[in-house]
């Protein structure tokens, strides 16, 4: 199987795993309806939008790196090693970059999208303006120039980072021992939900994207609980409309509450 094939596998089966989670242990009563179609809409446009901006996608870019054959690159290390620190580096970085996505007004005005939603389900891991996406491809192929992992870390990666987008986003409640020992080490859903609140104080904390240390070091972790989702910038009849939400970014309405 060639990596598109395999990403495609694996991503149903988060899929298939976290939709169950949430049909036998879910942490709040959600409602699908309409936001589930225009959830999946942002991941169509942003599939789309990727590949016209990034038609050689970034794994192709990723081999062309290597081979440039820098002698500073994470591929020069012994693979184990390359991977460790592949995945370190790069959600380091990630890390980073969902914060600049709150504290830039142009680019909280993209983020704010996947913010709207006014449930959280594994849908809204989905849930992300073209605009971000293309941006957030240009940061990692930046990443990817400087470090040039090998393929296959890069890839593992990229493998976790949607994978615990879905499950972290899912609505799960995880037993209370679980949760509060693995978000030692990984962002859980009941550690993600207060970062999608209404609230400024909470929307600024736990940014965390795979590893969850980064908030505690950075002093952006709060292990307060939330059940109340979405932004008061967006009126009831934006979220009902995909094209007000895409248009949102551009609208001079827009009221910054980042």
């Amino acid at each position: 199987m060639n990596h598109e094939t395999i990403r495609i596998f694996i991503f149903f089966i988060i899929l298939f795993c976290c939709l169950s989670g949430e049909f036998f242990i879910p942490y709040l009563k959600r409602n699908y309806k309409k936001r589930l179609l225009i959830n999946f809409l942002f991941l169509l446009s942003g599939i789309l939008f990727l590949k016209i901006c990034f038609p050689n996608g970034l794994l192709e870019m990723t081999n062309k790196f290597l081979a440039m054959d820098r002698n500073l690159s994470l591929a020069k290390l012994p693979w184990g090693v390359d991977l460790i620190l592949t995945l370190f580096v790069f959600d380091f970085a990630i890390y980073w970059q969902h914060r600049f996505f709150h504290m830039i007004k142009p680019l909280w005005k993209y983020h704010a999208v996947h913010h709207s939603d006014e449930s959280l389900d594994f849908s809204t891991a989905l849930r992300f303006h073209p605009g971000e996406i293309v941006l957030s491809g240009a940061y990692k192929m930046i990443l990817l120039y400087i470090f040039i992992p090998r393929l296959e870390s890069f890839f593992i990666y990229e493998i976790f980072l949607n994978s615990m987008a879905i499950f972290n986003h899912s609505n799960i409640r995880l037993p209370k021992k679980w949760d509060y020992y693995l978000r030692f080490i990984i962002v859980t859903p009941a550690m993600h939900f207060p970062h999608h609140s209404p609230e400024k104080s909470l929307t600024n904390s736990n940014y965390g994207n795979v590893f969850s240390f980064w908030d505690r070091i950075f002093k952006t972790y709060t292990k307060q609980e939330n059940s109340v989702f979405g932004l008061k910038e967006y009126t009831h009849k934006d979220l009902n409309s995909f094209w007000a939400q895409f248009f949102s970014p551009f609208s001079k309405e827009f009221k910054d509450q980042s």
